[in-house]
């Protein structure tokens, strides 16, 4: 890319109604972010692009915008995958140790992985991610790297990420059509960790919810590594929706109105506050209870924590959670949403901002910012670990044999 002679990472997300950039390089062994763009988004809904050629606009002007900023041609871009296609599941391998010395080496991790990974995948899905999460060794759990230890059992815990094979082409596809490339794909919910959990977070147990404008995504962290992953059908725009309808107004204005007097507790606002409803669409202004919004969104607020709980619950994760629950995304913003997370899952709950970054970051400090900064993140550390040697660590070398054993899949 041009423009700097440090080396540039990009990260893009593509939601339902933003498309946001962040630009970074390295110095010093540092990130730090130099652009940053977030442009009102077409042509996509829950992931999955409904008309191309607008998406393609939108994936333009939200470049444009961060080139302008950044100062650097952007040519090349990693990019977040979610929405309702996106499949999660826990899988184990087992194998036995057949070397003379029963040393564990590196051909024994690959067959331990193409143990755990599911076999006779439909050919309308491909395998975005394998996290591995735990190896044992003679039944010996929490083992981080087994190479070099000695056993006659060697087991792997991971997590497997599949999605529609189709529709992440026809993502891939709009940010190929604005002239870019894409070097590699990010599930939301890791993208979002890297983002704004911290490492005792992760290890503790902790959800975290992206709150976008159609959907929420979770993802149940634990020892360290991503456990469960869900999407839940409510966001930012269905409590934008209820108002609407309440107060029989466009939904523009009710979008409006959200941002500025949105909130899902009653103790936030004054009992008999009123607020002035001046409308886009013109009309005299006038005045309604703030409690009358409260009202709407609480219902809605309520529902989507109830139902993470129960989903938390039916994993079994609801006692692995101390470190509580993490909120992000631009639906997190409406006040009262972390006391109501607390209320309801009995958890210390946060807004969740990116974290860990240098440069513009009084502007990308929001939780808007956070899947594209982590998976500007995301990217900045996978070529740091593809720079170090093969014996500095498992990851790498795990990367090129998803490569191996799922090629018959991606």
């Amino acid at each position: 890319m041009a423009g700097t002679d440090n080396k540039v990472f990009v990260g893009m997300e593509i939601g339902t109604s933003q498309v946001c950039v962040a630009v970074g390089v390295e110095k010093n062994g540092e990130l730090e972010v130099t652009g940053a763009a977030n442009e009102p988004s077409r042509g996509m809904r829950n992931g999955v692009v409904v008309s191309l050629d607008k998406a393609v606009e939108c994936v333009v002007e939200a470049i444009d915008a961060v080139r302008v900023m950044s100062g650097i041609d952007v040519n090349k871009v990693y990019l977040a995958i979610s929405g309702e296609h996106i499949h999660g599941e826990n899988s184990r391998g087992v194998i036995g140790v057949s070397s003379s010395s029963n040393e564990i080496e590196r051909e024994h991790v690959a067959r331990v992985i193409s143990k755990a990974t599911p076999s006779g995948l439909p050919p309308e899905f491909e395998i975005i991610h394998v996290f591995p999460q735990e190896f044992r060794v003679d039944r010996q759990d929490g083992i981080v790297d087994p190479i070099g230890m000695i056993g006659d059992r060697l087991e792997l815990d991971a997590h497997i990420v599949r999605g529609s094979k189709n529709t992440i082409a026809n993502v891939v596809k709009c940010v190929q059509k604005a002239g870019l490339k894409v070097e590699g794909k990010v599930l939301t919910q890791m993208a979002d960790a890297h983002a704004v959990l911290r490492e005792d977070e992760k290890k503790n147990g902790v959800v975290l919810l992206d709150i976008g404008e159609q959907m929420t995504t979770m993802g149940i962290f634990d020892r360290g590594s991503l456990w469960h992953t869900k999407i839940f059908s409510i966001g930012g725009g269905h409590f934008t929706k209820d108002l609407g309808y309440v107060l029989n107004i466009s939904s523009d204005d009710a979008e409006m109105i959200k941002k500025r007097h949105g909130c899902v507790l009653g103790n936030f606002i004054d009992e008999d506050e009123m607020i002035e409803m001046a409308l886009k669409s013109g009309g005299a202004p006038h005045m309604i209870p703030h409690q009358l919004i409260v009202e709407t969104f609480k219902p809605r607020a309520e529902q989507l924590f109830r139902d993470v709980l129960k989903e938390v619950r039916q994993a079994g994760y609801e006692k692995n959670i101390e470190a509580g629950i993490v909120l992000t995304g631009g639906g997190s913003l409406l006040s009262g949403m972390v006391e109501m997370a607390e209320l309801i899952f009995r958890k210390p709950s946060r807004i969740g901002k990116p974290i860990g970054i240098r440069g513009l970051t009084d502007m990308v400090s929001s939780p808007v910012y956070s899947t594209a900064i982590g998976v500007l993140k995301y990217a900045w550390m996978e070529d740091a670990q593809s720079a170090d040697s093969p014996q500095r660590g498992l990851k790498k070398w795990l990367d090129s044999l998803k490569k191996v054993f799922f090629q018959g899949y991606v």
